[in-house]
């Protein structure tokens, strides 16, 4: 589920005017935010709070004189009676990570001639990460106050990562010299293929958008090259939109 403004917050948002609705939109920003918990407890408690912001600026009231003046403060109370992420749920939120770092890091594989793909491509795990831990972090830094132990935690975080991701590519490097060759990749997309589809008819919140990736990937890799040049290239085509298509629905969700 998303951690952006449903279409019933937003709606519901709108009927909360002046300084009150700024009051409003940081604190179920500030819930958004909170990848850890259920992101359905999260969304229904959200508009059940926006329904009594709503009546009680109706009924002439300050919204800070119900929830506090800090609406974080509030939040953060909010929040702690919210259950976590179940273990599907957080599979849920990290499958298209793990998709997209797994393309990004074959997919150039593709365009080496000869066909190979080399362990130094692991770093580019890592570089997906570092994209979504700063994108949180970022986001993080739009509410009003983070506390000094969030902050605290979040640069003991950031130095970890940062000094994990500059052994990784210490240790990759020195194995660059091993390359996994064009049928070993072809097996390897063939495979996600496969376990894509089970984890989407196992859990459909997994999307079927990914196994007609990885199918797409491992047609095009296996007979794309001795296919008729118009032919190729409207493979290529299909792959690449697809691919865009999948990235912005997997953003999007």
């Amino acid at each position: 589920m998303s951690r952006e403004l449903t279409k019933p917050m937003q709606a519901k948002l709108a009927g909360i005017h002046g300084v009150d609705h700024v009051y409003a939109e940081t604190l179920v920003r500030y819930l958004l935010s909170f990848s850890s918990k259920d992101p359905r407890e999260v969304a229904t408690t959200i508009e059940a709070i926006l329904d009594d912001m709503i009546d009680a600026q109706q009924a002439g009231q300050r919204l800070p004189d119900n929830f506090g003046e800090d609406p974080q403060a509030a939040a953060d109370e909010i929040i702690a009676e919210l259950p976590n992420r179940s273990r599907a749920q957080w599979l849920d939120y990290l499958w298209p990570l793990i998709n997209l770092s797994l393309v990004g890091a074959t997919l150039d594989a593709f365009w080496r001639r000869p066909p190979a793909w080399h362990l130094a491509d692991l770093t580019t795990f890592a570089l997906f990460l570092l994209i979504w831990v700063v994108g949180a972090v970022v986001r993080g830094g739009g509410f009003n106050q983070l506390k000094r132990k969030t902050t605290l935690r979040l640069g003991v975080w950031l130095l970890l990562y940062f000094g994990g991701f500059v052994g990784l590519a210490a240790v990759v490097t020195r194995l660059d010299h091993q390359v996994i060759g064009a049928s070993v990749l072809l097996i390897f997309w063939g495979a996600m293929t496969v376990v894509s589809l089970v984890a989407y008819l196992w859990r459909r919140s997994l999307r079927f958008y990914w196994p007609v990736l990885w199918g797409l990937m491992t047609i095009t890799a296996a007979v794309g090259p001795s296919l008729p040049t118009g032919s190729w290239l409207a493979l290529l085509a299909v792959n690449a939109g697809w691919l865009v298509w999948t990235a912005i629905q997997a953003t999007d969700n």
